[in-house]
């Protein structure tokens, strides 16, 4: 795909002719990012990264729309949220689906910001690399599985930016949440660093659990929510399916998730 303005394909843009919205709030994974507009905002994420060179470029993979079926997204990078949705001094670039937006110039230790939008509605997941930039921490993935003994928990980040550690924390109501374990961040970097953790004396019944990320200047963020079933609690499985959302039986060994009476689902390891 080709970048914009001046160079998107026929059928592609970044919406720079189209109605503005104005945005007061990310939804989950984003920042905060009041003022300014970009042009399309059924589902938008606001996003940050701090400058490491005068250059850089942002590549954009692996978007998934709509459950994989179709779709597109598209992004613009700005060096303020009140410059979003302007072309002038304070944009950057912008791009339609997977595609690299050139970042100049950059000023070392400078935040910018990214809007990224589901195209004309959809509903849509992706990924971010580049060069010249540092992304704040971004959670690729966050699990807890009831082994029928403990809880597993384990995340993934995308890349870190400061991330002086983890709280891991656990709570039966969903709302007073208690600390359990304190788990070391990787400080920053671009690569995909994994994690794990293990609550070996888990409550009965249904519990919820998060992740606290804790910068060196002390802000933080927590993750979603995750919930988990004792598997021996009361409670009876209805059905239990694989990954792939097949229906399975007890001889099936792996990753399941089974589907409780009450309408809970809660993911185990079957061996």
């Amino acid at each position: 795909y080709s970048s914009c303005p001046g160079g998107a394909a026929l059928g592609e843009a970044c919406n720079l002719g189209s109605m503005p919205g104005t945005f007061t709030t990310p939804i989950s994974g984003g920042v905060l990012c009041n003022g300014g507009n970009w042009s399309s905002n059924e589902n938008s994420t606001f996003y940050s990264f701090t400058a490491d060179d005068f250059t850089g470029s942002l590549e954009i993979e692996n978007i998934i729309c709509n459950d994989g079926t179709n779709g597109n997204s598209q992004f613009g990078v700005w060096t303020s949220c009140a410059a979003i949705g302007t072309y002038g001094a304070g944009f950057l670039g912008c791009a339609v689906g997977t595609s690299s937006i050139s970042l100049s110039p950059l000023v070392p230790g400078q935040t910018y910001y990214i809007a990224a939008d589901g195209f004309a509605g959809d509903n849509c997941a992706w990924g971010f690399t580049g060069t010249g930039i540092v992304l704040p921490v971004e959670m690729a993935e966050f699990d807890a599985v009831h082994t029928g003994r403990e809880v597993e928990l384990d995340w993934t980040t995308a890349s870190e930016l400061n991330n002086d550690y983890f709280i891991v924390q656990r709570t039966l109501d969903g709302i007073e949440f208690e600390n359990i374990g304190k788990v070391s961040g990787a400080g920053t970097t671009q690569k995909r660093t994994s994690y794990s953790f293990t609550d070996y004396q888990p409550f009965k019944g249904t519990s919820y659990y998060r992740l606290k990320q804790v910068d060196y200047d002390g802000r933080f963020k927590y993750s979603e929510v995750r919930t988990v079933k004792d598997p021996t609690s009361n409670g009876k499985v209805i059905a239990t399916y694989n990954l792939l959302g097949q229906k399975v039986d007890l001889s099936y060994r792996g990753m399941v998730v089974d589907l409780y009476d009450d309408g809970t689902t809660v993911k185990r390891i079957q061996n």
